[in-house]
């Protein structure tokens, strides 16, 4: 509940400190580098929290390669935004201090999933969430600071992020009390982390696709409307932040189970437990939406309110993905796990595609949501399935193949 209130916190100064323009221009930059952290992962994340969960003794392993893939990724990112900026024209702003801004976030971002995802294989559940809290409550505080000094800009809200994401790095790498000796491949262990990582990389990049709107939305109406969009999803992302916590906390813990009854069992209490977690946000998102919107963002934004109605039936889909998700992940990510972020990017295409209304954008995020909860539930059903029909009681993921 914390982390869901100084979101709101959060949007609330980015939204009121900036004209609408520049809250676009704000979405452009951090849509980006959400993609640039997507794109620069490579699957590790996952495999690294399934590795260590599973064999505690490669943790020194992980961490070196985690960080030569990090120094690569950003070397490589930076070359693509060069690229974009000078070959795509309405990307030519990436060739600009808000370029910079993009690969300092994107940085930042992309080192703490890294070393978080180490931390919950140790199953340092608590310094995780204290690593995440020094991140968001330090760029909170840095907003608002800079709102009432006047001091507010796109690129000075992006510095905040940028340093206080850092900070939790530095933090979060401390934490887990691996030895930082000098970096160096490790072959037999890279080799273990790309055999899931690409898997997690696949299904990571298709699930990207709640980011596509962004693009669309500005290249065909512009950075106003992309700011009344842009609220609308950050307030579905902060309502899908207890059942991503949960799916978190899930996914380590049915990699230590060797039992598939108890893994069936879990995940079906955590289903249960979602499905009433996502009623209760859905339930009160359309219900305050129409008069708390335009209360805490100002008037300027009540057009997002009919926008975030149309995309709650998508976000209820994707709170309920995230168990099942995450449990399909739990067995070594099996490639069947892919199938539903890849229906999800399908529908969504086919939305944007047949309707051009800023409407249809968010109609468009709802039907996909709600194509890739069905088909999430379907494919973890059906893989369950065949697992239990095999008789054993040792689960698939304990030798990733």
């Amino acid at each position: 509940m914390l982390t869901l209130f100084l979101g709101v916190i959060g949007s609330i100064f980015v939204a009121r400190a900036l004209s609408l323009e520049s809250r676009g221009l704000y979405a452009l930059v951090t849509t980006t580098a959400m993609l640039g952290i997507q794109f620069g992962t490579l699957g590790l994340p996952a495999a690294n929290t399934y590795l260590i969960s599973n064999h505690q003794r490669l943790s020194a392993g992980v961490l070196a390669n985690t960080t030569m893939w990090f120094i690569a990724s950003m070397i490589a990112i930076a070359i693509i935004e060069v690229v974009l900026a000078l070959t795509v024209p309405s990307l030519s702003w990436l060739w600009s201090p808000m370029g910079l801004a993009v690969l300092a976030i994107a940085g930042t971002g992309l080192s703490l999933q890294l070393i978080q995802s180490i931390l919950m294989g140790q199953l340092k559940i608590g310094s995780n969430n204290i690593a995440d809290l020094i991140a968001r409550v330090g760029t909170v505080s840095v907003m608002g600071l800079l709102w009432l000094s006047g001091t507010a800009s796109v690129g000075t809200f992006v510095t905040g992020i940028a340093v206080m994401t850092g900070i939790s790095v530095l933090y979060a790498t401390r934490c887990t009390k691996i030895p930082i000796r000098p970096a160096a491949l490790n072959k037999s262990v890279m080799k273990r982390q790309m055999t899931i990582g690409v898997r997690s990389y696949t299904a990571c990049l298709l699930s990207a696709w709640t980011l596509i709107p962004t693009y669309t939305v500005e290249a065909r109406s512009g950075a106003e409307h992309l700011a009344y969009y842009h609220q609308a999803s950050q307030i579905c992302m902060m309502a899908l932040i207890v059942p991503v916590a949960l799916g978190t906390v899930l996914y380590p813990r049915l990699g230590q189970m060797k039992s598939i009854s108890d893994r069936i069992r879990i995940t079906l209490y955590s289903f249960k437990l979602s499905i009433m977690t996502m009623l209760v946000m859905v339930t009160g998102i359309l219900i305050t939406s129409p008069w708390i919107i335009p209360l805490i963002y100002g008037e300027r934004y009540e057009p997002s309110v009919a926008l975030l109605m149309y995309m709650t039936p998508g976000v209820f889909g994707l709170g309920l993905c995230t168990v099942t998700q995450n449990s399909l992940f739990a067995n070594g990510y099996p490639w069947m796990s892919i199938v539903p972020p890849a229906i999800g990017l399908i529908v969504l295409i086919v939305g944007l595609a047949l309707f051009t209304s800023l409407e249809a954008a968010a109609w468009s995020y709802s039907a996909a949501g709600i194509a890739m909860s069905i088909a999430s539930f379907t494919t973890w059903w059906c893989y369950r399935h065949a697992t239990d029909q095999g008789g054993g009681t040792e689960t698939p993921a304990q030798t990733p193949s």
